[in-house]
């Protein structure tokens, strides 16, 4: 149990973990991470076999011990074994007395009845134990067709509504007592999307009248006070790392002018707001972080890794076959080929059993969670050279608050560390190319309507940064 093993501060803050429950998909998302391979079958087989004989669920607790409080079920589509999973739920909350989430995401196109299946018999086993449990939900779809049925798959644009529907109906008629149910949708768009938007205006009320008529719907057929919707969720995120060039930090700043104009907001005002509105501590990097290797792991097999964006890469035949196929056409491909990898299966995937490196995982990692004078020293130099080489607004030269705010911005709302060290082979620094997209017109539509904030928010930075020097 790695917790007896840490120092006092960090004790018990681990407490969430991701297990990959599934190693095929049955889509092929345009921009998805993780590159498809037949391989991929016989990895899906053995995922299956580690449920079955509990294997899982010992690396499971040989890590948290029995502090486990949310799991998350992640991989291709959790659905694929939700099934078998469903046999493992009263052992799994026998062996974790003090879990009460479960989270996964899916692309609503399998049978809802798959779903709803676990969900009755976690409330069976929930009501003999006498336990509250929450199960979120999340359902990936990019919109209207012209997005979704591009993205991901002919008439899933179609499908996904219906799924839904029929997920609601069938909810209705599950009394649940100790099982709450939260829904909410995950959409991502391309850049080519952004420009379709910035084309034709109108197709953005397209866009989240797509969503709002769902949620509609939902309101109006849902009758089970346990079951919600989270209004809202629609809200696209970007692709990312991706390969982003000046003209597209442009036009993803015309698309969120456009957004605004039309009375929409963004996910990312939402992170900019979460992030100086609510007032931070400069000194707690670790609340503004994401989870991963903070109070979340990526569990699969008998390795621990930092999170779900981890997984498949430690099979080492999965990852030669993927090197051997000249076919494939995906981002993380020429990462596999330029030794980032070596440096992640090294470091920072480590054996459950072996303590020691798991210490060293978890040092390396908290460099991340609990510091960011460098990372923002980073951001502050980067676009500052781009800004001279015209690859960034002229501004970030010569105001000096709104350089400091950009730096925060993105080491908080858009940081990932893996993503990090698939892209620059440090934990620290993050892809120029996420730099160059927000510092083109995207970051100044985003502090748009917060200027008089804006100016607080900048004096408390330094005053913050001088006391924590």
């Amino acid at each position: 149990m790695i917790n007896m093993e840490l120092p006092e501060g960090l004790k018990n803050r681990i407490s969430a973990g991701e297990i990959v429950t599934s190693g095929v998909c049955p889509l092929h998302c345009e921009y998805c991470y993780i590159p498809k391979h037949s391989s991929m079958k016989e990895m899906h087989k053995k995922i299956e076999e580690d449920i079955v004989s509990n294997k899982i669920f010992d690396t499971i607790e040989k890590f948290y011990g029995k502090d486990m409080q949310h799991l998350g079920f992640w991989g291709t589509e959790p659905y694929l074994t939700l099934p078998l999973l469903q046999t493992k739920i009263e052992y799994i909350l026998d062996r974790f007395p003090k879990l009460s989430t479960t989270n996964l995401s899916t692309s609503g196109l399998l049978d809802q009845q798959i779903l709803i299946d676990y969900i009755v018999e976690l409330e069976r086993i929930c009501k003999l134990k006498d336990r509250t449990y929450s199960m979120d939900v999340q359902i990936s779809v990019d919109g209207p067709s012209w997005i979704t049925d591009k993205n991901r798959q002919e008439g899933a644009s179609d499908a996904v509504p219906k799924a839904l529907y029929k997920l609601v109906g069938l909810l209705n008629n599950c009394k649940l007592d100790k099982v709450k149910v939260d829904i909410r949708f995950k959409s991502t768009i391309s850049i080519d999307n952004m420009r379709e938007f910035n084309k034709q205006i109108s197709l953005i009320d397209e866009y989240f009248k797509y969503f709002s008529v769902m949620e509609d719907t939902f309101l109006k057929e849902s009758k089970n006070t346990n079951v919600k919707l989270q209004e809202g969720s629609g809200s696209p995120t970007i692709v990312v790392p991706g390969k982003y060039i000046v003209q597209d930090g442009k036009d993803f700043a015309q698309y969120l002018y456009n957004l605004k104009r039309l009375g929409y907001g963004s996910s990312y005002e939402d992170r900019f707001h979460r992030s100086f509105d609510m007032g931070y501590d400069i000194s707690d990097r670790r609340t503004t972080t994401c989870s991963g290797a903070n109070s979340n792991f990526g569990i699969s097999g008998n390795n621990i890794m930092l999170c779900h964006r981890s997984f498949f890469y430690d099979n080492k035949e999965y990852v030669d076959s993927i090197l051997k196929d000249n076919n494939i056409e995906n981002w993380d491909v020429s990462l596999f080929e330029s030794g980032s990898l070596k440096n992640i299966q090294k470091y920072f995937i480590v054996d459950s059993t072996d303590t020691d490196a798991l210490i060293r995982f978890i040092y390396a990692a908290r460099s991340y969670h609990d510091f960011w004078k460098m990372q923002n020293s980073y951001i502050r130099a980067m676009v500052m050279e781009m800004a001279r080489s015209s690859q960034a607004e002229e501004r970030f030269l010569h105001d000096s608050a709104y350089v400091d705010l950009f730096a925060a911005f993105i080491n908080t709302a858009t940081s990932c560390p893996m993503e990090n060290l698939l892209n620059t082979g440090s934990l620290q620094t993050i892809p120029i190319s996420l730099i160059r997209f927000f510092a083109n017109g995207a970051f100044a539509i985003i502090v748009e309507g917060f200027e008089k904030k804006y100016g607080i928010y900048a004096n408390e930075l330094r005053t913050r940064g001088k006391q924590n020097e």
